[in-house]
């Protein structure tokens, strides 16, 4: 028995492009631009980001130790026309490339799609999100785009429900009788579901979280390497002068 949820929200919000970016790079994001679409996708991950539910990770509780995370991040800059290809060509899946294709219409998109599934044979939780943003900018064809893809999988406690039994023996004129209680393995509940969503969700989020925020640690790391060089090359310049 396999049960899916397969949910996708779609929000659109405008931002403020400034003037200087029109001279953007076709193939690669500068670093300043860098900077602005991971900031932009971490604030929706802000948005959709959720606490652990308590007593959901333990050995007797609903997932057994830690979930196991993986995250990658995909960023660009492409042209409008060109941008499906694109973004197919990174690995992404088509409902990713139809979230960013709503740029063809609007300043900047930010997005979240996931899908939840419950495993019964093999007693497994998988929860997959892609979080993204996108803008395009200002007096020019070209658009640029984020997007972190983190996929959690969690080994589930088998449950159980304890049932009754009874049995009877008669010899001659002597009835003898014997209960005890047999553990019957059991589905999970509605809520037992949604508390595996939210766990799983949790740690899927905080795990692209934390990727973007060393992408954006990075980035201004190099920013604040060439701005040292940019002002150690003016100083020698003057000196020359």
């Amino acid at each position: 028995m396999r049960l899916s949820v397969l949910i996708a929200c779609l929000s659109l919000s405008c931002w403020a492009v400034s003037p200087a970016m029109s001279g953007f790079a076709l193939r690669a994001l500068s670093r300043r631009s860098e900077a602005g679409v991971v900031s932009a996708v971490l604030r929706q991950i802000g948005r959709v980001a959720s606490k652990q539910p308590r007593h959901t990770i333990c050995p007797t509780c609903l997932i057994q130790g830690t979930p196991r995370v993986r995250t990658r991040a995909v960023k660009g800059s492409v042209s409008r026309s060109k941008l499906r290809a694109a973004v197919l060509a990174r690995g992404l899946p088509a409902e990713v490339a139809s979230r960013l294709q709503a740029l063809t219409f609007a300043r900047s998109v930010l997005f979240q799609t996931f899908r939840f599934e419950v495993d019964s044979l093999v007693r497994r939780g998988h929860y997959e999100t892609y979080i993204g943003a996108g803008r395009r900018l200002t007096d020019s064809d070209t658009v640029e785009f984020g997007v972190v893809h983190s996929v959690a999988t969690g080994q589930l406690v088998a449950k159980t429900t304890p049932v009754r039994r009874r049995k009877c023996k008669r010899r001659f004129f002597i009835k003898r009788c014997r209960s005890w209680t047999d553990r019957v393995p059991r589905g999970l509940t509605a809520q037992e579901l949604r508390q595996v969503e939210a766990a799983l969700r949790h740690s899927a989020v905080a795990s692209a979280s934390a990727k973007l925020k060393r992408l954006g640690i990075r980035a201004r790391s190099r920013r604040q390497a060439e701005t040292a060089v940019e002002s150690e090359k003016f100083d020698l310049d003057f000196q020359d002068d």
